[in-house]
């Protein structure tokens, strides 16, 4: 008998990033601290614009390829459990109180956790639990031979230039701080032998409607977004343009690309501008070259990343709390 951890997967079924980072923090913690791991995968998540799913069934496929990607391993099967504790963020002193109480107990108890961050942003490297077991799982997806490159993923939200987002603080960081960090790093020379740019971005470079699931209809109505006879308006947005200012790089902007492509775009980058999103943290995670992180992101930074108050970046942009 003994104490088990694991991602307590209907607490907050949103999006797939954010939910992959939860597993591969409690999956690091139960590494960390010899918790036996039972491994719960994504059973649903939050449709997004930049997915380009068509129905249910192209998001179900999409969950189980994420799922087939950060797939970990339990450390044995048990078909019932004396006791399970739901947790919905875990900290350290949490965590110490289970572990004094139920590591060497004779009933079997199960700790279900949704928020690994209070243990997992105190020692972020722990992360390295599971990047370095997915790295070595799927070695050949790691292992891209292309041009050096610089990737920037631009995250803004699909609604970010809406008018009744106006007049609420951003989630994301603006156009302004993207612009200073990729010349911050030409000025430090950062990426002077790089010649190629990629911007990942999930804006549209059409005017388009976007018909929706109705779960996430409901959320994109209780955002006081206008729905038109059940699509919401997605703007088109020149990405390319926005970033004309920038000169020395092959630039090519990724609208709403593929998920994975996206993914090993930022992991395998040689140098990677996250945005301030869960997405972005995943694949920097993964990442062994240069990462420029925002100080505002919310998740603690790593030893060898660059921060952006480190690179004298303006922080005063006014956001919702990371």
């Amino acid at each position: 008998m003994a104490l088990y951890l694991t991602y307590d997967n209907q607490a907050m079924q949103d999006g797939l990033g954010a939910q992959a980072l939860r597993i591969i923090g409690i999956y690091s913690i139960a590494r960390k601290y010899r918790i036996r791991y039972l491994h719960s995968p994504i059973l649903e998540t939050i449709e997004e614009f930049a997915h380009g799913i068509r129905d249910e069934k192209d998001l179900q496929c999409l969950v189980n390829r994420t799922n087939e990607l950060f797939d970990l391993p339990t450390y044995s099967n048990v078909d019932s459990f004396d006791l399970e504790i739901k947790v919905h963020n875990l900290n350290l002193r949490l965590l110490v109180r289970m572990l004094l109480r139920y590591k060497f107990s004779r009933k079997s108890v199960l700790l279900k956790v949704c928020l690994p961050f209070g243990v997992m942003d105190k020692d972020p490297s722990s992360y390295e639990h599971a990047t370095d077991y997915i790295r070595k799982k799927h070695g050949s997806l790691f292992k891209v031979s292309r041009e050096e490159q610089v990737v920037v993923h631009f995250r803004m939200g699909y609604g970010q230039t809406t008018a009744v987002l106006k007049h609420v603080k951003p989630r994301f960081l603006p156009l302004d701080y993207f612009i200073s960090a990729i010349q911050k790093m030409s000025e430090m020379k950062l990426s002077s032998q790089i010649k190629k740019m990629i911007i990942h971005t999930d804006l549209s470079n059409t005017k388009t409607f976007w018909a929706p699931s109705r779960k996430r209809l409901e959320q994109n109505i209780s955002f006081g977004e206008k729905i038109i006879d059940g699509k919401v308006l997605v703007p088109r947005n020149d990405v390319l343009m926005m970033f004309s200012s920038i000169h020395g790089f092959d630039l090519e902007v990724k609208y709403c690309a593929d998920f994975f492509e996206t993914f090993f775009d930022m992991v395998n980058a040689d140098v990677l501008i996250i945005s301030r999103s869960a997405f972005s943290y995943l694949a920097a995670l993964f990442n062994t070259n240069l990462v420029i992180y925002p100080s505002s992101h919310g998740h603690a930074k790593l030893d060898y990343w660059l921060s952006s108050n480190s690179l004298g970046l303006d922080q005063t942009y006014e956001l919702i709390p990371g």
